[in-house]
């Protein structure tokens, strides 16, 4: 595509013709672009968490895609992770999404102390 300087030409006179209808085009311009922003980023995150490898703990989806289980950890704190366990009673372990990031939960006492014996190989942080 080729930018010629007749097209710069009406692109800066319909610019110039936005700008003179006030702040309300101007306004709309920046709400709508911050929306594809926000938008683009999400689905980028969404792309980049990708899918869980077949050695991880199974997922646990929130309910608010993202955040979800972010808001459970704030509203009922340990209690949350004792209502996570208690949906899947047969897997020892399971795994949540916060953002782009994983935590995995370890429910199994044997395996916790497993955990602990190899503190090398988890970060703790």
């Amino acid at each position: 595509m080729e930018f010629s300087s007749a097209s710069a030409i009406s692109f800066a006179n319909d610019l110039a013709q936005s700008q003179s209808h006030g702040s309300r085009m101007s306004t709309g311009v920046v709400v709508t672009t911050a929306i594809a922003i926000v938008l683009g980023m999400s689905f980028m995150v969404a792309l980049k968490m990708g899918e869980l490898d077949a050695s991880e703990p199974i997922l646990l989806k929130p309910t608010f895609p993202f955040i979800g289980h972010l808001l459970g950890m704030l509203r009922w704190q340990v209690g949350y992770m004792q209502m996570l366990s208690s949906k899947i009673p047969t897997h020892p372990a399971f795994t949540l999404r916060i953002f782009s990031s994983r935590i995995y939960v370890i429910c199994d006492p044997s395996l916790i102390q497993a955990v602990y014996r190899n503190t090398k190989a988890f970060d703790f942080g």
